[in-house]
């Protein structure tokens, strides 16, 4: 009979096996799968988040997002005991367990117990980015939530925009600037967005910023375009133009300034006809009721070049409806012909009354007097306002 203090290598044989079995199936190591590690004992099932996996984001501002859930719940482990861990990226690849280990970057520190909200911190502005909430039971079955995707908002903007240099360029003619720049670029508002002032004045004095928006005159205000036109000048003169950008948090830059003179080139004055008792702003008003209407003009070269006119034009309108119509005779010389400095050209307006028309409102036609010269083409208007009464 054997001692029974001998040691039995089959005793032996059994308690190495018992004691590797209890190792691998009662003591899993903390793996952020299931699926890695199959869980442990006899439970194999993830948990199963609640709200079907909703994640709601809210409260973004320029460097956080706050996350919240519906906690989960599992067959075995208590709701309270459940430990939730959360990944963020900028790309959406964190769609599952494995891929959020893989892919993401962790908000939590490890697995935390019962938790259904966190803020994520120390984030980018102007960043989209996407977050999913991963959950494990006692066992270490995990599951993951339904990734959400959000945008951080732009930080606080005070920076200009940027404002290319020596970009401005003009084109004038006897009245009006046409100024054309490059674009200028900004680090939170689109280029389409950008606001450009146009300011004009007749002395050397828009040097800089606060000068422009003190000395000089706005005349004209654009949005996403590289050119506009300042009218309304006096011929013959000489003006300085700057342009002002600004940002849609009304941060201000300023182009460098150019000088701009206007030109001499046609002048168009009244010579015979009914102006009536007044005349004001260009327009020459007519009183009484003609059943038609003539009046003469003469145009002058005052360029410093010859003149070629090469169109005389009315347009008619009150509205949406003509109460005269109009038209140009007597052109002398010829349309084409050339005119030379100091040299004159003539022609005569006629207005008939529209018959169909009651005797009140105001007709108006636009004389339109087209010449060219080697700095390019531009228009001379002569306004007839003739009213009925």
């Amino acid at each position: 009979m054997r001692d029974p203090k001998t040691f039995s290598p089959w005793l032996g044989a059994w308690i190495a096996i018992s004691i590797f079995a209890f190792v691998m199936l009662g003591c899993p190591t903390d793996s952020i799968t299931g699926e890695l590690n199959g869980g442990g004992g006899n439970d194999t099932t993830a948990p199963v988040p609640g709200d079907g996996g909703t994640i709601v984001a809210s409260g973004e501002t320029v460097s956080s997002v706050a996350l919240a859930w519906t906690d989960a719940s599992d067959d075995t482990t208590q709701a309270s005991d459940l430990q939730y861990r959360v990944f963020y990226s900028t790309e959406d690849n964190i769609t599952s367990v494995t891929a959020a280990a893989a892919n993401g970057s962790e908000a939590t520190i490890g697995w935390t117990d019962g938790i259904t909200d966190h803020t994520v911190s120390s984030l980018s502005s102007n960043t989209t980015y996407y977050f999913v909430v991963v959950v494990q039971d006692e066992a270490a079955n995990a599951a993951a939530y339904n990734p959400v995707s959000t945008a951080t908002i732009l930080g606080e903007d005070t920076t200009a925009p940027a404002v290319p240099v020596d970009a401005l360029s003009v084109v004038t003619v006897v009245d009006e600037i046409t100024i054309t720049w490059t674009a200028a670029n900004d680090d939170q508002s689109d280029t389409g967005d950008l606001v450009y002032e146009l300011y004009y004045s007749s002395s050397n004095n828009l040097n800089s910023l606060a000068n422009t928006h003190s000395n000089g005159t706005l005349g004209e205000t654009v949005t996403g375009t590289t050119s506009g036109t300042i009218s309304g000048l006096s011929r013959n003169s000489p003006y300085y133009v700057n342009v002002l950008v600004k940002d849609g948090a009304n941060n201000y830059n300023t182009y460098s300034s150019v000088q701009a003179d206007t030109k001499d080139g046609p002048n168009v004055i009244f010579t015979s006809g009914q102006t009536g008792d007044a005349t004001a702003l260009g327009h020459i008003y007519h009183l009484g009721v003609p059943s038609f209407h003539e009046e003469s003009y003469v145009i002058t070269n005052d360029g410093d070049m010859p003149l070629t006119i090469n169109a005389l034009s009315v347009v008619s309108r009150v509205g949406d409806e003509n109460k005269a119509d109009w038209s140009i005779t007597d052109v002398s010389p010829p349309l084409e012909a050339t005119i030379p400095v100091s040299g004159t050209a003539s022609f005569t307006l006629r207005a008939d009354q529209d018959p169909t028309h009651d005797d009140t409102g105001q007709a108006f036609a636009d004389v339109t007097v087209t010449s060219s010269d080697p700095d390019g083409d531009y228009t001379f208007s002569v306004y007839v306002n003739v009213s009925y009464c």
